[in-house]
C-alpha cells in the first residue's frame, strides 16, 4: 500500500506544479460483483477501500476526459469537489474521512480536502495556488504538499484546521511520501545548495537527514509502525542500492552485487525487494535483522510485490515484456503458483488472512479475470459481462474492489465484490464448512457463510455421556436465512472414543443438551442428528451413572437366596431416563457360579408372580426393573445375573437357588 501511495505522489507532484492538463486449486465462483457505476461518464476506477467497506475512486465526466473523485457506500456514489471539474481521492482511514485535490470553481487552482461526513473542507495552501492531500492516518493527520508564492513546493501536515509546513533540509523543496500513526512523516528534500535529494523523518516539528550511501539522492519508499524506513539511494560509485533505516543508521541491502532496490517493510521490520548477485543476476530477497534471504524464484526477474504479518510474500516470476510472467506466493521457502489455467497471471495486494488478489489469464488465454487466493484455492471472482477484470486492494473483511469492462467490453467501471459465502439459497443445500463437518438445510431462502470452529470447552454434557480424547466441541453458526430441519453430520475418529458404537450427536439448545442423534455409521464413523437451530454440537459416548443394584437385590459379594423359578425385580438407576434401548446384545444373561460359603448371604424378600423378562422405566423413582424370569432347573445351584449395557460396563450380582 505503501508503494502505491509513493507512485501516486508523483502525479499528485505533477499537478502541483502544472494544473493546466504452487499450482493452486480453482475453486467455484463463491463471490458477487457489484457494479459501482459512474458519475456521468462510462469509466469509473476504484482507489481504496477501508474496513466499514467505504470505497474511494474516480469517475470520468461524461466527455470521458475530465474526472472526478468519489466515496461510495452502502450502494451510493457521492461526488467529490470543492466547485471545480476535476478531483482526485487519495485515501481514507478508518473513520471514513477522505482526502485528495480538488480544482476550485473556474479550474484555475487546485486544493486538497478533507471530506468527512459528507462535508468537503478546503484544507487551504502554504500561500501559493496549489496543493494536494495525499495520505490521512487514524488520528486526522493529513499529509500533502502545497506550492508556495515563489512557486516551490513545500510538505505540509495539517491537523486540527492548521497547516503546517514542514520545511526543508535547507534546499528548495520537499516532498511527502507516507505518514504513520505516531504521526512521524516520510518525505523527500532537497539539501542546501539543491545538491541532490535527500530523505528525512519529521518529527514534532523537527525534520531528520536520514543521510545517504555516498551518492547525492535518496528516496524513501515506506515507514512503518515502528519508525524503520525502506528506501534506495545512489551510492559513491553511481550504483544504486536499497536501504534500511533505523535509529539513525542507514543500512545497505544487497545479495552482493551493486544495484538493489526494497518494496516493502511489515510491522515485524520484514523487507522485501530485488537485488543484483555479484555475477549480475537479479533476484527477490527478504532481509530481517541483518540477515538477506535469496528467494531464488525459479524466474529470473522474480520481483516481491508485498509481505503481510505473517511473512507471506507476494509477487510475481518472469519477464513483464514478453509475458511470460505468473504471480506467486512464497513463505518458508516454498513458492506457490497463481493462476486459473492461462499463460500468465499478476498479483497486486494480500491482506493479513493471507487472501492473495491479481489477475490470470483463463485457458486459452482469451480472458482475463481478478482471483482471490487463499490456503492452496483460486477463486475466479469473473467480470461485469466484459473479457476482462482487475483488483485494486483488498480488506480484512474479504471485502475486494478492482475495475471490469461490461458486456460488450464497455467501461470499465469500478466493482467491489463480497463473498456470497458457501451456503447458497435454495432446497436441500448440502455444505461442508469444516473437513469432518456437513449440514443439509433443508430451505435456505437468503444465501450466507456457515462457519464451524472446535473447542475443548462448553457447558458441562448431563450424566452418563462422556467425550472423546480429546475432548471436542463443534460450534456452528451460519448467516445464511434457512428453515428447519437441518440435518448435521460429524465425521468422528473412532479411537478417540472406548466404543464407537455407542456414540450420540448432542445439541445444546434451550440452556440444556439435547440428544439429536437420528444415526451413527460405524463403518465410515459418521454420526448424524436433526436440529432445527445451530450452535454448540457435541460427538458424545454414552456412559450411565449405574449407581448399584436396589433392593431387594443386594450387591456383590452378597449371595441373594431367591426360590428357583421365581422372577426377581432386579431394580437400579442410570442417572434419568436413557430409554429401554440399555442392554447390550445377549444381555442380561447369567452363568454358573461356585457356591461361595463365607459370602454374606441375604433373602430375595420381594417376588413377582411368574410372568416374562421384561424392562420398565418409573420415571417417579428414577429407577430401572428388570423383570428376570429363574429356571426351576436352577435349584441348589449359585447363579451370577450378568448385566452389560450399551455403554460397555458390565454389573453383576450373585443369588443362590433354592427349591
Amino acid at each position: 500500500m505503501k508503494r502505491q501511495l509513493f507512485l501516486t505522489i508523483f502525479v499528485v507532484l505533477a499537478l502541483v506544479f502544472d494544473f493546466a492538463n504452487v499450482s493452486s486449486a480453482i475453486a467455484a465462483t463463491s463471490y458477487t460483483l457489484i457494479d459501482l457505476g459512474t458519475l456521468v461518464g462510462n469509466n469509473s476506477y476504484p482507489v481504496a477501500i477501508n474496513e466499514a467497506g467505504q470505497v474511494i475512486g474516480y469517475s470520468y465526466l461524461a466527455d470521458n476526459i475530465g474526472r472526478r473523485a468519489f466515496v461510495w457506500e452502502d450502494g451510493v456514489m457521492t461526488d467529490l469537489t470543492l466547485g471545480g471539474s476535476s478531483s482526485r481521492a487519495e485515501a481514507i482511514n478508518e473513520s471514513g474521512q477522505v482526502v485528495g485535490w480538488s480544482s476550485l470553481a473556474g479550474d484555475t487552482s487546485h486544493h486538497a480536502f478533507l471530506w468527512e461526513g459528507g462535508v468537503m473542507s478546503d484544507l487551504g495552501t502554504l500561500g501559493g495556488i496549489n496543493s494536494a492531500a495525499v495520505a490521512i492516518n487514524e488520528a486526522g493527520q493529513v499529509l500533502g504538499v502545497s506550492s508556495l508564492t515563489d512557486g516551490n513546493s513545500h510538505a505540509f501536515v495539517w491537523e486540527g484546521g492548521a497547516i503546517t509546513d514542514l520545511g526543508t533540509l535547507g534546499g528548495s523543496f520537499s516532498e511527502p511520501v507516507a505518514i504513520n500513526e505516531a504521526g512521524q512523516i516520510l518525505g523527500v528534500s532537497s539539501p542546501s545548495g539543491n545538491t541532490g535529494r535527500h530523505a528525512f523523518v519529521w518529527e514534532g516539528g523537527v525534520m531528520t537527514d536520514l543521510g545517504t550511501l555516498g551518492g547525492s539522492y535518496v528516496d524513501p519508499v515506506a515507514i512503518n509502525e515502528a519508525g524503520q524506513v525502506i528506501g534506495y539511494a545512489i551510492t559513491a560509485n553511481a550504483g544504486t542500492l536499497g536501504f534500511v533505516w533505523e535509529d539513525g543508521v542507514m543500512t545497505a541491502l544487497t545479495l552482493g552485487g551493486s544495484y538493489s532496490y526494497t518494496i516493502a517493510i511489515n510491522e515485524a521490520g520484514q523487507v522485501i525487494g530485488m537485488s543484483s548477485l555479484a555475477n549480475g543476476a537479479i533476484h527477490a530477497f527478504v532481509w530481517q535483522g541483518g540477515v538477506m534471504t535469496d528467494l531464488t524464484l525459479g524466474g529470473f526477474n522474480g520481483e516481491p510485490v508485498a509481505i503481510n504479518e505473517a511473512g507471506q510474500v507476494l509477487g510475481f516470476s518472469g519477464y513483464m515484456e514478453d509475458d511470460t510472467y505468473h504471480a506467486f506466493v512464497w513463505q518458508d521457502g516454498v513458492t506457490t503458483d497463481l493462476t486459473l489455467g492461462g499463460s500468465k497471471s499478476m498479483a497486486y495486494a494480500m491482506n493479513e488472512a493471507g487472501q492473495v488478489i491479481g489477475y490470470s489469464y483463463l485457458a486459452g488465454d482469451t480472458r482475463a479475470d481478478a482471483f482471490v487466493w487463499q490456503d492452496g484455492v483460486m477463486t475466479d471472482l469473473g467480470t461485469l459481462g466484459g473479457s476482462f477484470s482487475n483488483p485494486v486492494a483488498i480488506n480484512e473483511a474479504g471485502q475486494v474492489i478492482g475495475y471490469s469492462y461490461l458486456t460488450g467490453n464497455a467501461g470499465p467501471h469500478a466493482f467491489i465484490a463480497e463473498e456470497v459465502g458457501n451456503t447458497p439459497s435454495g432446497s436441500d443445500i448440502t455444505v461442508s464448512p469444516g473437513s469432518d463437518t456437513t449440514l443439509t438445510f433443508a430451505n435456505v431462502s437468503s444465501a450466507g457463510q456457515t462457519t464451524v470452529t472446535t473447542s475443548s470447552s462448553a457447558p458441562p454434557l448431563p450424566e452418563g455421556f462422556s467425550l472423546g480424547d480429546p475432548p471436542t466441541f463443534y460450534d456452528i453458526s451460519t448467516t445464511a436465512t434457512y428453515s428447519p430441519p437441518v440435518t448435521v453430520c460429524i465425521t468422528y475418529d473412532p479411537a478417540q472414543y472406548g466404543d464407537p458404537a455407542n456414540l450420540h450427536l448432542l445439541h445444546y439448545e434451550n440452556d440444556a443438551w439435547v440428544d439429536v442423534t437420528t444415526s451413527n455409521d460405524t463403518t465410515n464413523h459418521i454420526v448424524c442428528g436433526q436440529v432445527s437451530s445451530l450452535s454448540p454440537f457435541a460427538v458424545a459416548e454414552t456412559i450411565y451413572n449405574f449407581s448399584g443394584f436396589f433392593q431387594p437385590v443386594d450387591n456383590l459379594p452378597t449371595l441373594n437366596v431367591v426360590k428357583a423359578g421365581s422372577a426377581v425385580p432386579v431394580k437400579f438407576s442410570l442417572g434419568g431416563d436413557q430409554d429401554l434401548d440399555i442392554f447390550d446384545t445377549g444381555y442380561p444373561k447369567s452363568q454358573v457360579i461356585a457356591c461361595d460359603s463365607t459370602a454374606p448371604v441375604a433373602g430375595i424378600e420381594e417376588m413377582i408372580a411368574t410372568g416374562s423378562t421384561s424392562l420398565s422405566y418409573d420415571p417417579d423413582t428414577n429407577q430401572y426393573s428388570y423383570v428376570w424370569k429363574t429356571d426351576k432347573a436352577w435349584a441348589n445351584t449359585c447363579r451370577q445375573l450378568v448385566m452389560k449395557l450399551n455403554d460397555g460396563t458390565y454389573h453383576r450380582a450373585n443369588f443362590k437357588f433354592s427349591k
